[in-house]
């Protein structure tokens, strides 16, 4: 089937366009998934034919080449997940999203997005009905590549273009060939650079001086994984200062002692018994039916960490340090400057891990803190991944997840439920009295009211 994707071009005349290098790069094209059955993508219902179904569309490649070269570092580097903010969302859509650069022309919903090791190539038919005359596409699938054959086939396409503007004397044609031979050229060095810059989710024009010196040091650093990390996760205006801490707790680890058994085996009884998560499930809902689980496995497992009616707030301090000390303290307060990343899960292969909160707190904010660190000391199923989650809006699922299995771990909404007798409305003095009664915010008394649908809280409409 040759590559994973596979473009089939057949160079066609057209007369009526006036642009000369987008009439002389005109063509009837087919994008098949080589990787599998060899079914065309492009598949389409034809408006012209009464919704024949036909495997080719027509127009100009050009314009897609142009885009790929724009966006050729973010399509093989940009790891980080689009946040929730629409205008967040639409800049990742124009860098990873094929339709950016068609101009108007017909063309499937791909995208190419990397993750983890592999670049995924997916699309996905439109939703119907469509305005008269469009053409609606039809197929779906996803394709994962190694990163040096998604190159691969970006670079075969770019160079049938190269090949069919050549000679052809036409300004826009020009530059399109000097901006291959400028990317085709470009040394290991600068290539690298480059795709920092897109793993930190930036543009060019953003960075500003202070930003390229962070890009040339990280361009000449050292990778670990949690460096690697904090690539794909970390609001890169404090990297530096992330990239130095995360370097010293990375070496905390690797001196310290063996992955504790008692940790590796709670992990592993935790997944068997819940088989994985659903991506269709609400990540409150993962998040809360985890420290459910939780809870009744460490009623038989750590019985002293686990009772009715007892604050777990009191204790989560204690359990992380059980979990990953061997004996020793491995919770740890350090300073840092990043205004969101406020606790920490560093990792090193075989080591016990080490926890880190980053701001001095109260007592219940730190112990919300630890919460949410000892779900991911017992859920993330990547340890290097773990250190950038919560400091990081991108990852907005995992740090949902964390929040509400940290609630749900703090206050129980059953335990909750009986402390509020079942009153319709809970005036601010009983939120107060419920958070000193199990040691947490008034904050989280009010969103597990509110979450689950206890009562009313006054102050609400």
């Amino acid at each position: 089937m040759g590559l994973g994707l596979n473009f089939e071009i057949e160079w066609l005349d057209a007369p009526g366009v006036s642009d000369s290098a987008l009439r002389r790069t005109w063509a009837r094209f087919v994008l098949r998934n080589g990787a599998r059955d060899g079914s065309a993508i492009t598949e389409c219902a034809d408006p012209t034919a009464a919704e024949a179904v036909r495997p080719s569309v027509y127009g100009s490649l050009l314009p897609m080449g142009e885009w790929i070269l724009r966006c050729w570092p973010y399509l093989l580097a940009e790891r980080r997940e689009p946040g929730p903010q629409p205008t967040t969302q639409r800049r990742w859509r124009a860098r990873h999203a094929w339709r950016s650069g068609r101009e108007g022309m017909a063309f499937p919903d791909l995208l190419t997005v990397p993750h983890r090791e592999r670049v995924v190539f997916g699309w996905r038919p439109d939703p119907g009905p469509l305005p008269p005359g469009s053409v609606r596409f039809l197929s779906e699938g996803e394709v994962l590549l190694p990163p040096a054959a998604a190159r691969d086939i970006l670079v075969r396409l770019l160079k049938t273009l190269v090949g069919r503007l050549a000679g052809l004397d036409d300004p826009r044609a020009h530059e399109f060939v000097a901006a291959f031979e400028h990317f085709y050229g470009l040394s290991d060095a600068e290539r690298r650079r480059r795709e920092i810059v897109a793993r930190l989710g930036l543009s060019p024009e953003e960075v500003d001086a202070g930003l390229d010196r962070l890009v040339d040091s990280l361009a000449s650093a050292p990778c670990d994984p949690i460096t690697e990390a904090l690539l794909d996760a970390a609001d890169p205006h404090f990297l530096a200062v992330d990239c130095q801490a995360a370097r010293r707790w990375w070496r905390a680890c690797e001196e310290g002692e063996a992955f504790p058994r008692v940790l590796g085996r709670l992990r592993e009884e935790l997944g068997d018994a819940e088989g994985g998560p659903s991506r269709l499930v609400p990540p409150w809902e993962v998040g809360w039916r985890r420290a459910q689980a939780l809870r009744a496995h460490l009623k038989g497992a750590l019985r002293g960490f686990v009772s009715d009616g007892d604050p777990p707030a009191r204790h989560v301090e204690r359990l992380v340090d059980t979990l990953v000390g061997n004996g020793g303290q491995r919770v740890r307060t350090r300073r840092l400057e990043d205004p969101v990343l406020d606790g920490v899960v560093a990792w090193a292969a075989q080591r016990a891990p080490l926890v880190v909160i980053t701001r001095r707190c109260g007592r219940a904010g730190r112990a919300f803190r630890l919460a949410r660190e000892l779900y991911a000391l017992l859920y993330e199923g990547d340890p290097a991944s773990s250190f950038a989650r919560i400091g990081n809006i991108s990852a907005h699922r995992a740090l949902s997840e964390a929040n509400a299995f940290a609630a749900e771990w703090l206050l129980p909404v059953e335990s909750l439920r009986r402390d509020l007798g079942g009153a319709q409305g809970v005036s601010d003095l009983e939120v107060l009295r419920v958070a000193r009664r199990w040691m947490v915010a008034p904050q989280l008394v009010g969103h597990q009211v509110r979450n689950h649908r206890l009562a009313t809280v006054e102050g609400d409409v």
